[in-house]
């Protein structure tokens, strides 16, 4: 809608994981300055625009419109509601294979900027650690295994759900490591196989959060290390997650759909059977949680 369309361009990434405003900062710094902004979005959340109208201007259902202004929403009612509109693994193949002959060099928000600022910060913690074998999930085109396999040496493998990301990653010829195609939420090794577990800039593509992590804790070795780098809403939160999940999506091919915040991620992991030793902002909306498993 046209609506959303401005509000894209107004608020910029931090809200919308892929801004059509990706030249520069975004113009609305604080949730008050999107609400007095956009004051027909801040009606359609507070109730004030009738249910059938806000649907128009969103381009969504009425039931939709009713789980949008109940609060907190959680992401289970985002995927129940939203599950059948799009294959998000397939649109997260299609972005990734268009992207993956440019990737590295094209350092933008839309591309390999945020990528780049995550592996970085993975690359800084392990550098001094100790282990034999790492896993890599979301590991585009191997640019963390390749940093790393310089530092240290150790059995390297890369996995994604992009055949085009592997090709590159193959590319470099990066010593000890291997590409293997594949899913997060279907890991294609044996139980407590992994020292460490990474994945950089990618979560806020799985449609379901449990399964990731479930899968992840499964493939590390007891005491083995979960690493979650990724691109959150930052001081939005709850109202970020509302728009960029619930939304956005609506109109967004290019396979976000999961978007999160720091807090709520270290929820997710020790739910999910890790404990949590180090979590940080790396940015205003870049995190890092770092969990070991139980």
């Amino acid at each position: 809608s046209k609506v959303l369309e401005q509000l894209i361009q107004k608020v910029g990434s931090p809200i919308f994981m892929t801004s059509a405003n990706i030249s520069g900062e975004p113009t609305c710094q604080t949730l008050e300055e999107v609400e007095n902004a956009f004051p027909t979005l801040n009606g359609i959340l507070e109730g004030e625009v009738p249910k059938g109208q806000a649907s128009t201007i969103l381009d969504c259902t009425s039931e939709e419109i009713k789980i949008l202004r109940q609060g907190p929403i959680t992401l289970e009612q985002i995927k129940e509601v939203c599950k059948c509109k799009k294959d998000f693994v397939e649109l997260s193949k299609e972005w990734f294979n268009k992207q993956a002959p440019v990737y590295d060099e094209t350092n933008t928000i839309l591309y390999s900027k945020y990528g780049k600022i995550s592996c970085e910060n993975i690359y800084n913690y392990l550098k001094d650690k100790e282990y034999k074998k790492l896993l890599d999930i979301g590991c585009g085109t191997g640019y963390l295994i390749n940093m790393l396999s310089q530092e240290h040496e150790a059995e390297y493998i890369g996995l994604d759900l992009s055949p085009e990301m592997i090709k590159q990653s193959n590319n470099k010829n990066i010593k000890n490591a291997k590409f293997v195609e594949g899913r997060s939420d279907k890991i294609p090794f044996d139980d407590n196989t992994f020292d460490i577990v990474t994945c950089s800039q990618s979560f806020h593509h799985y449609p379901e959060t449990d399964k990731p992590m479930q899968e992840a804790k499964r493939v590390l070795k007891p005491g083995g290390l979960y690493i979650i780098s990724d691109t959150g809403v930052g001081p939005f939160k709850m109202f970020g997650v509302k728009v960029d999940n619930f939304i956005y999506r609506h109109f967004s091919n290019t396979g976000d759909c999961n978007v999160s915040y720091m807090e709520k991620t270290i929820k997710d992991m020790e739910r999910n059977g890790f404990n949590v030793i180090k979590a940080e902002k790396v940015t205003t909306f870049i995190y890092t949680v770092i969990g070991k498993k139980k």
